[in-house]
């Protein structure tokens, strides 16, 4: 799977992998240089990215690639960990069944090299070691590390403290120093590096909710329809019910084999995480549900290893397979299409537009979508949402984005359909615009049959 999508991740991990990037060359957290403005949701993880690309010297991009698979098996082996007591078939089956389906599953796939899947993995990681090492020391530093790289790894860090602080009847201040700690001197390195801790991409996807069609909920049903086929669906979320019963059944049981109580902060962790972002008042966007994905995928094998458990002695585990045949076809259907291509579909034309400008020596470049044109071009970007450019979202809100993009003056200008409407029209037809920019090259977008990606220069050159 490393092989087959190497360096390959969606357009919004390259604004990360830019940071990582930038800190690696320079030693400054930067998206575009000398320009202190914190527009990754990942700070942490982008300082990881760095040091690793800085002392081996592979890409950022392949050390996302091989966090994204190593995530994947590490929690897969969590799995097996915390079930030293269960019944073979389960014990052996559910980690493989599981493992199988994560690192094959389109959702994840897509978005390998994100963070949140090496957040998966420490915070179980930090489940198995405050509960079943108790090892409330090494759980803590798990928990931080897992907050420096999204700070929503909060909500792990505050339930399982909770859990602790019940279980043991006192505060788990162990568990608490090793975890704020670090977290706080983190915080403080971002508030004197950027002025705040806050990314400025949060209140930039905030004004985003008026252009997403459709409700928080509507998008996400959206993605599970597109990623996992009708049997699939069929397969996965009764085969996750019935894995999520027996694991209650089993606590209720209580006795050896029963599941620890970590499952049950792992549960909560995944719920609130799900309430948290609609709270929040943000669209939805497909990394936001990868907990929810991973958990299903987890409950699913549990509850195709207990079902066939039940139905048969003898061949238990490939039963278990066989009740998730359609979760795996369709995932293979995905492979088939996509293997040794990159999934997302922005890739070819965003990176053709990227190396174009830096074949060309640009400066400069205003685009919508500045990910994969960011890192190729490897030039300033004006960034017309306002993640990395803060003076574009209040400009956007009063309307006067055209002026904006006047008066800044981008070499190159990048006109997509998909954003002339409420993006790019204004723009065009501002006067200094129109007169300025002519059309250089065009790439395909592959979002779109038929339809180009354009790029736009501005004459004469500055």
């Amino acid at each position: 799977m490393a092989w087959s999508f190497w360096c390959y991740s969606f357009d919004d991990a390259f604004i990360t992998y830019r940071y990582a990037r930038t800190w690696a060359e320079t030693g400054r957290l930067a998206y575009n240089g000398g320009e202190a403005v914190l527009g990754t949701t990942a700070p942490g993880y982008a300082l990881v990215l760095g040091l690793l690309n800085k002392v081996t010297g592979l890409p950022v991009p392949a050390w996302g690639t091989l966090l994204a698979v190593a995530s994947l098996l590490a929690t897969a082996l969590l799995v097996r960990l915390a079930l030293p007591s269960a019944r073979p078939v389960i014990r052996n089956w559910v980690p493989v069944l599981f493992g199988a389906g994560a690192l094959s599953c389109r959702w994840n796939v897509e978005l390998f090299g994100a963070e949140q899947l090496p957040i998966i993995a420490l915070g179980l990681a930090a489940l198995y070691a405050a509960w079943d090492l108790e090892r409330p020391v090494v759980a803590g530093i798990m928990v931080a590390i897992a907050m420096t790289f999204r700070l929503d790894a909060a909500i792990l860090a505050g339930l399982l403290g909770v859990a602790l602080w019940v279980r043991k009847r006192s505060l788990p201040w162990r568990f608490a120093l090793s975890g704020l700690l670090p977290v706080a001197l983190f915080l403080s390195f971002l508030g004197a590096e950027f002025g705040s801790f806050i990314p400025t991409t949060f209140a930039a996807k905030q004004t985003e909710w008026v252009n997403m069609p459709g409700t928080y909920n509507g998008q996400q049903w959206f993605w599970f329809r597109r990623d996992l086929a009708l049997p699939a669906r069929l397969a996965l979320f009764p085969l996750a019910a019935w894995g999520a019963v027996e694991t209650v059944r089993a606590w209720r049981r209580g006795g050896p084999g029963a599941p620890s109580l970590a499952g049950a902060v792992g549960g909560l962790w995944l719920l609130a995480h799900e309430a948290a972002y609609r709270v929040l008042g943000v669209p939805f966007a497909p990394w936001y549900s990868i907990l929810l994905i991973n958990g299903l995928l987890l409950l699913a094998a549990l509850g195709a290893t207990t079902l066939a458990s039940r139905l048969v002695r003898v061949g238990q585990g490939p039963l278990a397979a066989l009740l998730l045949l359609p979760v795996f076809v369709s995932s293979g259907m995905f492979l088939r299409e996509y293997w040794g291509r990159p999934p997302d579909p922005r890739w070819d034309g965003y990176m053709a537009v990227g190396r174009y400008i830096l074949e060309h020596e640009g400066t400069s470049v205003a685009t919508v979508e500045i990910g994969f044109i960011g890192w190729a071009s490897k030039a300033a970007v004006l960034d017309l949402m306002g993640l990395v450019s803060p003076d574009a979202l209040p400009a956007r809100l009063r309307g006067e984005l055209p002026s904006l993009v006047a008066a800044r003056r981008p070499e190159y200008l990048v006109d997509t359909d998909r954003f002339r409407p409420l993006w790019l029209n204004p723009i065009l037809a501002h006067p200094e615009v129109a007169a300025r920019y002519r059309q250089v090259a065009n790439f395909p977008d592959d979002r779109f049959p038929g339809l180009d990606v354009r790029l736009l220069r501005r004459f004469p050159p500055p």
